[in-house]
């Protein structure tokens, strides 16, 4: 095997890994919410807005490049990167939606995460700290 089709090879094997990854939906660790997949579904499409106790709530997401979010969209949501440009944008034409607020890296999102109780985000499965509570994890 030369180097050229070893190197390539490599690429491939750690960006397809890395797009498997496993997708957690946090809390704050005091967060006694219980959520299913549904729900989940719903408040980072801005169908729900509070949790179920009322508590008005705070999404918090990647880029829309990221792999994890690719893959919490593929997985949770349940849609293509096109689709979900054209489900916000029609949102925030009719004034009826906020899109999630997109943080740079897992750890601002973790770091939001841990500092504010209304909060909810989704980060790498692998970038989860005890600093804060798994819901779910896709």
């Amino acid at each position: 095997m030369n180097k050229l089709t070893f190197t390539s090879l490599l690429i491939s094997l750690f960006i397809s890994s890395h797009a498997l990854a496993d997708v957690a939906v946090i809390v704050h660790k005091d967060n006694a919410q219980s959520l299913n997949k549904t729900m989940i579904k719903r408040i980072f499409l801005s169908k729900i807005k509070a949790f179920p106790d009322g508590t008005k709530l705070q999404t918090a997401g990647l880029p829309e490049t990221d792999p994890t979010t690719l893959e919490f969209n593929k997985k949770v949501l349940r849609k293509s990167p096109v689709q979900i440009k054209t489900y916000w944008s029609k949102l925030i034409f009719t004034g009826t939606g906020t899109p999630t607020k997109v943080y740079a890296s897992s750890k601002e999102v973790i770091d939001l995460v841990k500092s504010n109780k209304n909060a909810i985000g989704f980060v790498d499965l692998s970038a989860v700290s005890e600093e804060v509570k798994v819901l779910a994890s896709f």
